[in-house]
């Protein structure tokens, strides 16, 4: 989290198991979910984060995510 006022970050949100995250890429880019899985990459493949939506699973690498608080969720899931 980030305070606008001075532009620091005030707190770090880990991508882990039950997250709530916002795709900045691929597929579902502009979309919110909670993270369900995170399968560890190799050195031949990225890390996968396994997420849910609703009733709907998708995967995506992680940088394609951005971790987010649940009143950010809630604010961006109005605004759809």
């Amino acid at each position: 989290l980030v305070d606008l006022s001075t532009g620091k970050v005030v707190e770090e949100l880990p991508l882990k198991t039950g997250a709530n995250v916002f795709v900045i890429g691929g597929n579902h880019v502009g979309e919110t979910a909670k993270v369900s899985e995170i399968v560890q990459g190799t050195m031949r493949r990225k890390t996968l984060v396994k997420l849910r939506r609703n009733n709907e699973s998708f995967q995506t690498v992680s940088r394609n995510l951005i971790t987010i608080d649940i009143h950010t969720r809630e604010w961006l899931e109005a605004i759809e």
